[in-house]
């Protein structure tokens, strides 16, 4: 297998871009979807995580000269598992609606299928879809790109341009062939585009490896920034849904804001902002509130009193608050404790260099 250089370990301006991803989706949930485009904060997260899964994966094999697919599998459920089987029995607990079918809800849950079951059943863990794609991606990208790589990382990127354009051309077909655009919403094979996007970023970045002008990084960065943000307020799901290349082209400027904010000068405000310990706390923190938000503010529906501000105020207050502390408590007792036995079974051990959590 051909070598690649190392890669810089850790990217903490990341963390920034994990933190607006989360911070996107519960604003569109606090505010009941009035901050309408928050729910691109998932497509963000799919191109983060297809862009770090990848890096891992080359860096690994650049200063080892192997990739171990069992001890990535390993690391994998080390960080995924606990804080989601934690979710679970939390979501179980605060249950306010019909008493779920447990077993099947609590199997797709686990399992990484969430997707494939209605959200009405999924109930409090009708979030999981995104996990279960994100995770069903994570148990085939890896086994192909280190066949691709036996023939370089030429191939590897034909390979993930096939994924992105066959996702496309689904999304395409199936709305064609009448099926309501909704479905495709949660449909993994029209959902992978995201997460192969990032996974291009980051072989491109190591193939062409040039030193890209300051000031074309910074136009990149500051014009992809300006129409995330935009997207996030402005765009509307059913009509993304209704345009094939929507998601792709949002993906894209993601893409581009990943590529251009760690490459920005130290100074830049754009740069010192995604980078800065407030942001990279709520980064770090990003999966665990992810997950334990969900369930407690509809729990806390319960409590809402249609057309009151005051209530609406009061009730937003308290499960972002809850929610907080929960994250808090799972990030202290059990995803910190479960980094450190992923960190034992891991190659990085015998190195120097510290990476945070994937």
């Amino acid at each position: 297998m051909k070598q690649t250089p190392p890669l810089r370990a850790y990217l903490p301006e990341l963390d920034g871009l994990r933190a607006l991803s989360v911070i996107s989706v519960l604003l569109v949930h606090a505010t009941y979807g009035r901050v309408q485009g928050g729910f691109l904060g998932v497509d963000i997260f799919f191109v983060i995580s297809g862009y770090l899964i990848t890096r891992v994966i080359m860096r690994e094999q650049g200063m080892t000269a192997r990739i171990d697919l069992r001890e990535f599998y390993l690391r994998r459920g080390f960080r995924i598992l606990p804080p989601l089987i934690a979710c679970l029995i939390l979501a179980f607990a605060l249950w306010n609606g019909p008493p779920p079918d447990r077993w099947p809800v609590a199997a797709a849950t686990v399992f990484f299928f969430a997707n494939f079951l209605p959200s009405e059943m999924l109930g409090s863990l009708g979030h999981t879809w995104s996990l279960a794609i994100e995770e069903q991606f994570y148990l085939v990208w890896p086994l192909i790109f280190i066949l691709s790589m036996k023939q370089g990382l030429r191939t590897a990127a034909v390979i993930a341009g096939i994924v992105i354009a066959s996702a496309i051309a689904t999304r395409f077909g199936l709305l064609a062939a009448g099926y309501p655009p909704v479905l495709l919403y949660t449909f993994t094979p029209a959902r992978t585009d995201g997460l192969m996007i990032g996974c291009l970023l980051a072989i491109i970045e190591t193939m062409l490896a040039v030193r890209t002008p300051q000031r074309l990084v910074r136009l990149l960065a500051w014009i992809s920034f300006v129409a995330i943000v935009t997207a996030l307020f402005l765009a509307k799901r059913d009509t993304m849904q209704e345009v094939p290349l929507a998601f792709t082209l949002f993906a894209l400027i993601a893409a581009t804001l990943i590529f251009a904010v760690p490459r920005l000068a130290v100074r830049d405000p754009l740069r010192r902002a995604f980078a800065h310990p407030a942001s990279r706390y709520v980064g770090r923190r990003s999966y665990g509130l992810y997950l334990y938000h969900y369930p407690i503010f509809r729990a806390a529906e319960t409590y809402r009193h249609p057309g009151s501000l005051s209530n609406y105020l009061i009730v937003v207050t308290v499960e972002i608050a809850l929610s907080l502390i929960a994250t808090e408590l799972s990030w202290r007792f059990i995803e910190q404790p479960m980094l450190r036995v992923k960190k034992r079974i891991s190659w990085r051990n015998t190195r120097t260099v510290a990476v945070p959590a994937i």
